[in-house]
């Protein structure tokens, strides 16, 4: 399941060539478009440091039309041959990439409306159709039907405050690594902790010298030195603390005596999870 954007312009306005509007969906960072094959470029948009994901389809697909369903139509709008979808799962922060993303597109085309199928009127007793763009508004909606997916999914949450956390290391990680190339940086990954039900986040522990920056997470796997465990991050020693991002430990610092072992976790991926 997804959640779709729907595209239109003025019905007043010249149409939107899609090949400008392909070369403006070019220019955002993330996106790439498929060859056009009768018009039609599937594509698909990425953030580059959170792993945030869209579909795109630009152009009508060479498949046979949908008579039955026919587009929605409203009153002063013409469609444009432009969707965005985004997974109902993972992260909130997630979608907050995905938005903004799309409000660079939007800041291209001025003209250009989006809008949610399953939020149509901008306010009660207005027509249906689309209405000015409002962040807060599609991730909310968003949120509404993430959760209206994971209903009845054994799905494990991640507390809001440490998914935040790891949003925001994985935002700054290029940054990081520019700042303080002495460091090793590992990446923030997810873990399920089978005895709780939760997901939580973990890193690698490197096996090399040298310091390296613990990240803002829960767990720290510890793969050198015989089996994988699995310790609980406050447990390790920690040194100087780099500015609201990560600690900085010494590769030599011992691991703690209190472990876990590796079979209570288990990798997620993003969109195995949600906050």
């Amino acid at each position: 399941m997804s959640f779709t954007l729907l595209f239109y312009q003025p019905a007043a306005d010249p149409p939107i060539q899609l090949d400008d509007l392909a070369d403006d969906l070019a220019a955002l960072p993330g996106v790439e478009l498929a060859a056009p094959v009768e018009g039609y470029r599937p594509g698909r948009w990425r953030h580059p440091a959170t792993g945030a994901t869209a579909t795109i389809d630009l152009g009508e697909p060479p498949l046979e039309r949908d008579e039955m369903h026919p587009p929605r139509r409203y009153e002063g709008w013409a469609p444009v041959a432009l969707t965005w979808q985004l997974p109902l799962a993972g992260p909130h922060w997630h979608a907050v990439e995905a938005f903004a993303a799309l409000e660079d597109l939007l800041a291209r085309l001025p003209g250009l409306r989006a809008l949610d199928p399953e939020d149509v009127h901008e306010r009660e007793g207005a027509e249906a159709g689309p209405f000015p763009w409002s962040r807060p508004r599609l991730i909310a909606s968003w949120e509404l039907q993430r959760r209206d997916r994971c209903l009845n999914l054994a799905e494990p949450v991640m507390a809001r405050g440490s998914s935040l956390r790891l949003w925001r290391y994985r935002r700054e990680l290029a940054q990081a690594r520019a700042a303080r190339p002495g460091l090793h940086w590992g990446e923030a990954l997810v873990l399920l902790d089978r005895d709780r039900g939760t997901a939580r986040p973990a890193c690698l522990w490197p096996d090399q010298a040298g310091a390296w920056a613990l990240p803002p997470v829960d767990l720290v796997v510890v793969a050198h030195g015989g089996q994988p465990r699995v310790v609980e991050a406050v447990s390790v020693t920690v040194g100087s603390a780099l500015p609201a991002l990560a600690a900085e430990v010494a590769a030599g610092t011992p691991v703690p005596a209190d472990t876990r072992p590796a079979e209570r976790f288990k990798a997620l991926l993003d969109h195995d999870w949600h906050d």
